[in-house]
């Protein structure tokens, strides 16, 4: 008997913003602080405002590869604030990967109630920077289900 192999079914999308990172120093690599400065949510079941206050306090290792480590927050169309702690390392090849899409593991903290369901499922994320305007990433939530 063969277990049920997991899918990704896209949940929601992020468009924030950011200011230009702030260096760090050296933190087990090139430590840098990016602040996040708003943005939108769009999805069927989630949609409203990324709120200012957010950063990526990411690290690029001298091993070339850049972990994502993203605290912030959004409030939905209806006024409920949700956390989220976006993180995972990544190795980026430009030739195979031109838009620098890199993969994460989003955590939610979302107070009970209709928003409740995010506590309590596994998620994927992909984020590709916005190489053209240099001001944010483009984030997208998928949920993991069998």
């Amino acid at each position: 008997m063969s277990s049920p192999v997991p899918r990704a079914e896209l949940v929601f999308e992020l468009q924030v913003t950011c200011d230009p990172p702030t260096p760090i120093g050296r933190v087990g690599g090139e430590a840098m602080m990016i602040p996040i400065t708003g943005g939108t949510v769009s999805g069927e079941h989630v949609r409203g405002e990324v709120l200012a206050g957010g950063a990526d306090w990411a690290v690029k290792r001298d091993d070339g590869a850049l972990f994502i480590d993203a605290r912030y927050a959004f409030r939905t169309h209806d006024g409920v604030v949700v956390q989220v702690h976006n993180s995972g390392p990544n190795r980026i090849d430009p030739e195979s990967n031109p838009t620098m899409t890199m993969v994460t593991t989003p955590v939610f903290k979302a107070p009970e109630g209709e928003y409740g369901w995010l506590n309590d499922a596994t998620f994927v994320g992909t984020v590709t920077p916005d190489l053209e305007q240099g001001s944010g990433v483009h984030v997208r939530v998928y949920r993991v289900v069998l």
